[in-house]
This record gives C-alpha cells, structure tokens and sequence, in this order.
C-alpha cells in the first residue's frame, strides 16, 4: 500500500507530528511505502531545526533519517511557513541537507493521485 502522510500539528502543541513519524516508520517496516510526507499549516514547525533537549525525539533529524533511506520526499508548505515566519521560500531554508523542500498544494495533488490512501495527523 503506499501512503501520503498530512501533518497539521507542530512537535511541541501535540502529538500528531509524533504520531505521523511513529506511523510512517512502522507502516515502512511492515513493507508499505511512503509516498509524501506534506506539512501544512502549523505543521511545517515539525520541520524546522530548532535546539532540541537531549530527552527528546529530535524530530526533524528522524524525518531526514527516514526520507533519505526509504527515497520518500518531505515537502513544507510554502505558504504556511512564510505565514510562520520560516522563509522556507529562501534557498538556504528551502532545502535542509537535500530532504525537505518547500512546496505548493498543487504537489500535494499530484502526490494524492499516486496514492493507495491519505492518513493525516492533527493535533
């Protein structure tokens, strides 16, 4: 089965980026694929480096980990993250190490319809 993941929620208002982390490592293990990962909103915090204490799940670097080891692309929203103040729009933010880029919805669309099904994590 191969899955988009939708992610609303920032790490730290919830659970629902953990939760779509959680989910796509597991749904990998068990042999399905991942087709996105599409932050949205709010969610696009889930994906900016930020200091990270040392008794938590640094998220941002776990997404990279698993994105580049299983060739899936994590797209931030574009629009969301100028709105939050990310400047994912700039190439030196748009791009961390390859991995994450900014994107639009139109890719999300395009993504959907290559899609066995749509999972999405809110908080």
């Amino acid at each position: 089965m191969v899955f988009t993941l939708l992610v609303f929620g920032a790490a730290a208002d919830g659970q629902g980026a953990i939760s779509a982390f959680r989910f796509a490592g597991a749904a990998l293990a068990a042999g399905h694929q991942v087709r996105q990962v599409f932050f949205y909103g709010d969610g696009v915090a889930a994906v900016r480096r930020a200091e990270v204490p040392a008794d938590e799940l640094d998220l941002e670097a776990g997404w990279r980990k698993l994105a580049s080891s299983h060739g899936f692309p994590l797209i931030a929203c574009a629009t969301a993250a100028i709105r939050r103040g990310l400047l994912l729009n700039d190439e030196t933010e748009a791009v961390r190490n390859g991995v994450v880029h900014a994107g639009t919805l139109g890719q999300l669309m395009i993504a959907l319809d290559e899609t066995d099904r749509v999972v999405s994590f809110h908080d």
